[in-house]
């Protein structure tokens, strides 16, 4: 240390003085207490406590006399010398210097803050557990007889799929060919009952010249052959019916009630055309073997109307012979047709022209024949 150096202020140098003192050292203690909750440093306590004493006398130097009681000339001071300052400890930290002046990095409070667990995605091998993956399966192999075997059934139904569709396919033929042509219009002809609705072929009320008018009293539903007498049916052959539509009406004064039916006739387009050739409506109206059943409905005029109350039938076939038109009637008043000699004879006033019954008979099969031809009309002008 140079001459001019005061020395350490803190410290009193013995050539300064003239009686030897022992350095006193001042012990401070700093005592920090925090309280750490979930929320980070709930309380910070802070205690001091300080504590001076005299450090021990030690021999002195070599060569250093002792101290005397003469008074060293005084030297001036510097203002502070005369302050006094406690040798500090090297071996304890002085809590007024600063950390870091020491090299060491500043102590701060640990700190405990709340983790947060956040939900993972169950992706495979971490986050939620997913359940094991099942074993490969084991490959199965197959005896050669047996591919073998396979293959040949394969292919089989292969060949039987494709022969299928060659046969359903179009072969040039004249089955496989559109009908055109007479046959286009014989299929759409054949098919007018199916295609037409009730009330095109029977409708609820038929106007014809004059004033008169015929009410529908009802609609069979049954559609069988089986109530056609035998002697008509015999009379078709060799074509036969195919369905019949049957109905029953009244006219316009409820005297006189008629039960209508569409007799579809099956068979070739030829032998139904011989059909319509050699069809004679007035020899067989004459035919009481002949003479279709009536069909009474019940609640009407004509719930009465029994095979027993018939007076005169008549009928009607269409130009081609698909449609076969018959008509029997009778009186509302319950009175009893004639008998087969009668009718065979077409004696009788309930027989005679002017009777009601024999013109509804003779008026009703050409009226539901127009509406026939009218419904083929129609038809054939869609398929043109």
């Amino acid at each position: 240390m140079a001459a001019q150096d005061p020395g350490d202020p803190r410290v009193t140098h013995p050539a300064h003085e003239g009686t030897p003192t022992q350095p006193e050292i001042t012990r401070l203690d700093v005592t920090e207490t925090a309280e750490v909750g979930p929320e980070g440093v709930a309380e910070l306590e802070i205690v001091e406590r300080s504590e001076t004493f005299q450090a021990a006398a030690g021999p002195q130097p070599y060569g250093q006399a002792p101290h005397s009681q003469t008074q060293a000339p005084a030297q001036p001071q510097p203002p502070y010398a005369s302050q006094s300052y406690a040798q500090p400890n090297p071996l304890q930290p002085n809590p007024l210097e600063h950390p870091q002046a020491r090299g060491q990095q500043p102590a701060y409070p640990q700190m405990a803050y709340p983790q947060m667990a956040y939900p993972q995605p169950a992706y495979y091998g971490w986050g939620v557990p997913t359940a094991p993956v099942p074993p490969p399966q084991p490959k199965v192999s197959l005896p050669p007889r047996t591919l073998i075997a396979a293959s040949a059934l394969v292919g089989a139904a292969v060949v039987a799929l494709v022969a299928g569709f060659m046969m359903a396919a179009p072969s040039g033929g004249s089955a496989a060919k559109r009908t055109t042509g007479a046959a286009a219009r014989d299929q759409t002809i054949r098919a007018v009952w199916r295609t037409a609705t009730v009330e095109q072929l029977l409708p609820a009320a038929i106007k014809r010249e004059g004033t008169e008018t015929y009410v529908r009293l009802g609609v069979n539903p049954d559609q069988s052959c089986a109530k056609l007498p035998g002697a008509f049916v015999s009379a078709l052959a060799p074509d036969r019916c195919a369905h019949l539509l049957t109905a029953t009406y009244a006219d316009r004064t409820q005297t006189v009630t008629a039960t209508v039916g569409i007799v579809v006739i099956g068979g070739s387009s030829a032998d139904r055309l011989r059909l319509f050739q050699s069809w004679t409506p007035d020899s067989n109206a004459d035919n009481a073997a002949m003479m279709p059943h009536t069909y009474p409905v019940p609640g009407t005029v004509a719930a009465r109307f029994s095979d027993s109350e018939r007076v005169a039938w008549q009928s009607q076939a269409s130009s081609d012979g698909t449609y076969l038109v018959y008509v029997v009637a009778g009186f509302t008043d319950g009175r009893t047709g004639p008998g087969a000699a009668a009718v065979a004879a077409g004696s009788g006033s309930a027989l005679s022209s002017s009777s009601p019954a024999v013109q509804v008979a003779g008026d009703l099969p050409a009226a539901i024949q127009d509406l026939i031809t009218a419904r083929t009309n129609s038809a054939e002008a869609g398929v043109s």
